[in-house]
């Protein structure tokens, strides 16, 4: 008696193709957060590396610092599902992570833990909080998403 088995190999690359044309999609995408436009940002770069008057109340790089492994799942989820095709949108999911890093950064300011202010600038602004007075520079805290070369020029 004999038996023969056999088998036949489909190279069907559709699915291959699929995955390397989401990815392409991907290249230079990103989020950046933080305060972009006028005199909120001055004032926010001010007091994120300090001044001659002005010591550093580093709000952002310390909201980075303490989130960056969620930041970095938020990324390998997004990898694994845009290679798995369960992505829909690269953007939505960057949107995501843009939202989770404004909020990180607004909750950063809000717990404190910098520099007190001087006396002359409680007297002035009547709070010894650091960074909080009329809650403009937490509204001006964004996020842009999209090819970040573009973004980073603006």
């Amino acid at each position: 008696m004999t038996v023969k088995i056999g088998f036949t190999v489909k190279d069907d690359r559709t699915e291959w193709n699929r995955v390397l044309s989401n990815m392409a999609g991907a290249n230079d995408q990103g989020v950046v957060t933080g305060i972009f436009k006028g005199d909120i940002s001055e004032y926010a770069h001010h007091n994120e590396f300090g001044t001659i008057h002005i010591p550093k109340r580093p709000f952002m790089r310390k909201a980075f610092d303490q989130n960056e492994d969620s930041y970095l799942e938020m990324f390998k989820t997004m990898w694994f599902q845009q290679v798995g095709g369960e992505l829909k949108s690269v953007r939505t999911h960057l949107v995501r992570i843009g939202v989770k890093a404004r909020n990180d950064i607004i909750k950063t300011i809000s717990r404190g833990g910098f520099e007190r202010n001087a006396p002359t600038t409680v007297a002035a602004k009547r709070s010894s909080k650091p960074l909080v007075d009329t809650g403009d520079m937490q509204r001006a805290i964004t996020f842009f998403v999209g090819n970040t070369k573009n973004i980073l020029k603006k």
